[in-house]
């Protein structure tokens, strides 16, 4: 009798301690996302989708890209109104009406991002521009067009000084805006997003093409010349886009939907929003209390805390086994 009480504590614990090794817990937190039916207007919502809001009484025709500055001070929208494309900032603070950066000088942007100081780079006609922090606060903001063509998908690196975009030939290319010089990351990415130590990038990567389907994965790569790309998730005609790192650095959350019919609950299952661990793991689904797939999000990334990775409880509240425990 005495030596089975021990025994049952020591197999506890093994127990206990191999739960807690294999499980994690979703991020908690705040996303801020482009209505998945109104797609004029920006909303915010736990990351569950509970407590959707709208965030602004701002109404746009359509909203084409969406970042939330680090510090969640600011947020930038390239929106359409009146056949026109222009860049927005709104003070996420004060909740003030959205300043208009480029005032109807560019026929088409779909892709804007500012960094951590206030400078906004963006597409405008397919052309590469930058707006400094100091200029943002002037009337009429002075525009510089750097020397790239047929741009899309502009990020800012977490230091700044430094960008990604894709080029007209689908290759994720680095620039250093101090020096101009610029190289290949690696081909058939974009949408890139840095890691918030700035060590990482995550991308939609194209995996196969077969006449009209192809799969789009969300993989991880470096900022560095030629660089190898992992695979997160993939599956083969589907498309996981837009990705976007929890503040943590330890989740990509991403939506995902496929090129052929539903045909059963496996694949629907994989449409709609979802987070993967960086580290390796299943997915799981956030957002689902929208009923919608939501296109344009990013994380409110500093104000909100995210739970400890190595949690028993994800953010719902379920225990959530992800492995068989050995008996």
């Amino acid at each position: 009798m005495n030596s089975f009480i021990p025994r049952c504590l020591f197999s506890f614990s093994v127990l206990l301690f191999f739960i807690t090794t294999v499980l994690h817990a979703a991020p908690a937190g705040e996303i801020i996302f482009v209505h998945p039916i109104k797609w004029g207007e920006v909303w915010i919502a736990n990351v569950d989708g509970t407590n959707a809001r709208q965030l602004f009484n701002r109404t746009f025709e359509q909203i084409h890209s969406l970042s939330v500055q680090e510090g969640d001070r600011y947020l930038l929208v390239a929106a359409e109104e009146l056949e026109k494309i222009d860049i927005y900032r709104f003070d996420l603070r004060k909740r003030r009406a959205g300043k208009n950066l480029t005032r109807g000088r560019f026929d088409w942007s779909d892709s804007a991002d500012i960094s951590k100081t206030g400078d906004v780079v963006f597409n405008g006609n397919g052309d590469l521009q930058l707006i400094k922090a100091h200029q943002v606060e002037k009337p009429v903001p002075k525009i510089e067009t750097l020397p790239f063509q047929g741009v899309s998908s502009v990020c800012w690196h977490p230091n700044e000084q430094r960008i990604v975009f894709q080029d007209s030939d689908s290759n994720l290319i680095h620039l250093n805006l101090v020096t101009m010089e610029s190289w290949k990351i690696t081909e058939d990415a974009d949408e890139p997003a840095f890691s918030p130590n700035g060590k990482q990038i995550a991308v939609s990567a194209s995996v196969a093409r077969n006449a009209q389907l192809w799969t789009e994965g969300i993989a991880v790569t470096t900022p560095h010349p030629n660089a190898d790309v992992e695979m997160l998730q993939v599956r083969k005609d589907y498309l996981y886009f837009h990705p976007a790192w929890s503040p943590d650095g330890q989740y990509i959350a991403y939506a995902s939907y496929t090129n052929v019919d539903i045909q059963n609950i496996e694949q629907l299952r994989a449409t709609g929003n979802f987070v993967v661990p960086v580290a390796g793991g299943e997915p799981e689904p956030i957002l689902r209390a929208l009923n919608g797939l939501v296109w344009l999000f990013d994380w409110a990334n500093k104000t909100y805390p995210v739970e400890p990775t190595d949690s028993l409880v994800t953010t719902w509240g379920k225990l959530k086994a992800r492995a068989s425990v050995a008996r």
